[in-house]
């Protein structure tokens, strides 16, 4: 009794006497730190080009949220990845030019720490170089498949054995498409849908070399006339006709404008075009070319494929001047991505993409021989390599030579955002290239020129 009684007695006895007057602890002042920091290795982004940052807080942020407190300019932020109280990971897509940079930040103010401290500002630039969104490497990689021998190919003398042949239907290797595609073979005058399986929905006849579409319309040549661009549906009917008084080689939509290439020495026509009541007025006339095969118009540049020309050009449809006289070497397609125009160098059996903002080319695409990868090339200066192919002689960019990641005087390209499907002519094939290999193979076209995307897919 005596213990529990002076037991209840001693805390009145220690305060009496000053046990309970240790120092208050000091009051938490310090501003709670967030770094912004590059996920991985990430010295700069390319136009479009995905990529990561890390959040690390020092202390658990009260009040904080990706999406109301982190502020990007320059990028599209994709998602957001929490791994711990303290730690996130950002990806972003760029959307500017280059020469510009995409900023992270988060204004002081923006969290508080668990005793309301307000944060400091945090903050990181990363610069958006020069380079094309879609690029790849030198790359080897064995055919998983026998290559097409049966029609036409190119060598040091010109354009072997070509012969017009009835349509058959190619042969898919590897990943099944994403979408259904067009495609013109050119030695079979026909235009092709073609599946996600890799099988024929529909053919329809062509005389031409060229297929375009948008979200209404596929556009075609007549059979015999070439004057005559035929507007098809999503399901191969025709729906109606163009008549121009010249041979047409190419045409495109842009907004309410329809590009017009011929197949001569003329300019590049674009007129007014709405999808009801059909071609306009005449808008412009492009700086004369030669037997041109394309042309793409992004807000007021207009980029043409002067083939015979050995260039491309970029012309202003606004006021008519030249931004652009590249030498190019047998180019027969053009498409705009952002700064960049892609082009199609028939026999430099290539794809590059030129800034036009820096004027610097990049090979996007080639055989994996070094002589093709370099941007500067001569014109006709491409490397003279050969190769069997059963008893006749191939060029070193035929698959037969150089593998499943080569180009053999290819003719079209379409670009998507994940890759690019290109013509690869005198290959006989028609490939998806993404993220540095071919994942799609359609095999066994004679003569493919172009490849297009139907409407609605």
């Amino acid at each position: 009794m005596k213990l529990k009684w002076l037991m209840a007695l001693l805390p009145a006895v220690l305060s009496g006497c000053g046990g309970n007057t240790a120092p208050t602890p000091p009051k938490d002042t310090v501003a709670p730190i967030a770094t912004i920091a590059p996920a991985t290795d990430l010295a700069s982004l390319r136009v479009e080009q995905h990529g990561k940052v890390s959040l690390v807080f020092s202390e658990v942020p009260v009040g904080f949220s990706v999406q109301d407190d982190l502020h990007v300019s320059g990028a599209t932020v994709i998602s957001s990845t929490q791994h711990s109280e303290t730690n996130f990971t950002v990806e972003v897509e760029s959307t500017i030019s280059s020469g510009q940079s995409v900023s992270f930040e988060i204004p002081s103010g923006s969290f508080t720490d668990a005793t309301g401290n307000g944060n400091a500002r945090a903050a990181l630039l990363i610069p958006v170089n020069d380079q094309p969104p879609l690029i790849y490497s030198p790359t080897f990689t064995a055919l998983t498949y026998t290559p097409e021998t049966r029609y036409s190919y190119y060598t040091f003398g010109g354009t072997v054995a070509f012969d017009y042949t009835a349509f058959e239907a190619p042969k898919l290797i590897g990943d099944s498409l994403k979408s259904d595609l067009l495609v013109l073979s050119q030695g079979s005058k026909t235009l092709s849908r073609i599946d996600s399986k890799g099988d024929v929905a529909w053919t329809y006849p062509t005389g031409g070399r060229f297929v375009f579409a948008d979200e209404n319309f596929i556009f075609v040549s007549d059979l015999t006339d070439l004057t005559i661009v035929h507007l098809l549906d999503g399901a191969g009917k025709l729906v109606k006709d163009l008549k121009f008084d010249m041979d047409i080689n190419y045409v495109a939509t842009s907004g309410d404008s329809l590009i017009v290439v011929y197949n001569t020495i003329a300019p590049v026509d674009v007129y007014g075009w709405d999808k009801n009541t059909g071609l306009g007025s005449l808008k412009f006339s492009s700086l004369s070319v030669s037997y041109a095969r394309s042309a793409s118009l992004l807000n007021d540049n207009l980029a043409i494929a002067d083939t015979f020309g050995d260039r491309t050009v970029v012309q202003s449809v606004r006021d008519g001047k030249i931004i652009m006289n590249r030498s190019t070497y047998y180019a027969n397609d053009v498409e705009w991505r952002g700064d960049f125009v892609y082009v199609v160098e028939e026999h430099h059996d290539r794809v590059i993409a030129i800034n036009i903002l820096t004027g610097k080319s990049f090979v996007v695409l080639a055989p994996p021989i070094i002589g093709y990868w370099d941007a500067n090339i001569t014109l006709g200066s491409a490397p003279r390599y050969t190769c069997n192919s059963g008893s006749s002689l191939r060029l070193g960019a035929s698959d037969t030579c150089s593998g499943m990641m080569t180009l053999y005087a290819p003719n079209g390209i379409k670009l998507l955002k994940d890759g690019m499907w290109l013509a690869d002519t005198d290959n006989s094939r028609v490939i998806f290239v993404k993220d540095g290999e071919v994942v799609s193979t359609l095999s066994g076209f004679n003569n493919p020129v172009k490849v297009a995307i139907p409407p609605g897919s």
